[in-house]
């Protein structure tokens, strides 16, 4: 299975550096199937995807996912990210293998590293179909990359909506 979760990050002034989560899978008789541990950061005022991919059930089916953070979160002062990347939908072709082409803009003069870049897929009642995530480890100044997020089978039907969601790490951002 892959899992996404959307978070949303409320606080204007902090954030976190280092938040450790857990993914559970359940079945319908509410039994613990599988679980996946991860780490993620979380700047402030933000709502970001965590994604985890190939969470194995065996021959079982999973009818619930959980995401938990750690609850001993050290929040702290943190700098808004500005908005230096633009990032749009391009198309998406569904059969014989779904793949959505999307164009990355670094809006600066200055390159940008370990940029993050999430997908849900939806339908027309905003239930998610799919979801997909990927690193772009650099980009140069005003680069323009065109990346491509791809499922192994076609969707039941071709989505709705695509949410598209880019993040930076602002702990590891330069203060300006």
């Amino acid at each position: 299975y892959d899992v996404a979760a959307l978070v949303e990050n409320e606080n204007i002034g902090f954030g976190v550096r280092n938040a450790p989560y857990t993914i559970y899978l359940y079945n319908q008789d509410h039994v613990l199937l599988t679980k996946q541990t991860g780490n993620t950061f979380i700047n402030p005022a933000e709502k970001f995807v965590v994604f985890a991919s190939r969470l194995n059930t065996g021959s079982s089916l999973a009818t619930q996912a959980f995401l938990e953070f750690d609850n001993q979160l050290v929040w702290e002062k943190a700098k808004l990210v500005p908005k230096v990347i633009n990032i749009e939908r391009q198309s998406f072709i569904n059969t014989p293998r779904p793949r959505l082409q999307i164009k990355v803009t670094n809006l600066t003069f200055d390159p940008i590293s370990s940029l993050r870049v999430s997908t849900i897929l939806s339908d027309n009642n905003n239930n998610a179909l799919a979801a997909s995530a990927t690193l772009i480890d650099k980009l140069k100044a005003q680069e323009i990359k065109e990346i491509f997020l791809t499922w192994p089978t076609p969707l039941a039907s071709d989505p709705a909506l695509v949410d598209l969601y880019w993040r930076l790490n602002s702990f590891e951002l330069s203060p300006n």
